[in-house]
């Protein structure tokens, strides 16, 4: 079963400051000192989602068809230079991940008003999306 969000929060507010928190399983833990003090996350219910998966799986499939499509142009992915587009989720990377949090491993766009079109073309899709300019 899910918890709510004041539930959980809640639970971490009463954690120290040195508190370590993880994933384990279906477990959310948290490391206090050399106890560990675990929260059972659950599955969500049918009704606490509110997207439609199966248009979120084919907005990221069209996303990857456009990188790739970007990629054969002769830009992107292979290049050192170049802008990035990270979001909340992260960088976008591409494969085999879609985000990754390493800049290293973000997916290059040519320039940033070739960026700009992407995050355009898919801006429903991304939360937040923003520019950088490499390094």
């Amino acid at each position: 079963m899910a918890t709510t969000r004041e539930k959980l929060i809640d639970w971490l507010a009463d954690l120290p400051d040195s508190t370590e928190i993880g994933i384990e399983d279906i477990y959310l833990v948290a490391m206090v000192g050399n106890r560990a003090q675990d929260f059972l996350v659950g599955d969500l219910s049918d009704e606490s989602i509110d997207i439609d998966l199966a248009t979120f799986s084919g907005q990221r499939r069209d996303m990857m068809e456009r990188m790739v499509e970007i990629h054969k142009a002769g830009e992107g992915i292979g290049t050192t230079e170049g802008v990035m587009v990270v979001t909340f989720e992260g960088y976008i990377r591409g494969v085999p991940e879609f985000f990754t949090n390493d800049a290293t491993e973000a997916f290059r766009f040519k320039d940033k008003k070739q960026a700009e079109n992407f995050i355009t073309e898919f801006a429903d899709a991304l939360h937040n999306p923003q520019v950088l300019d490499y390094p």
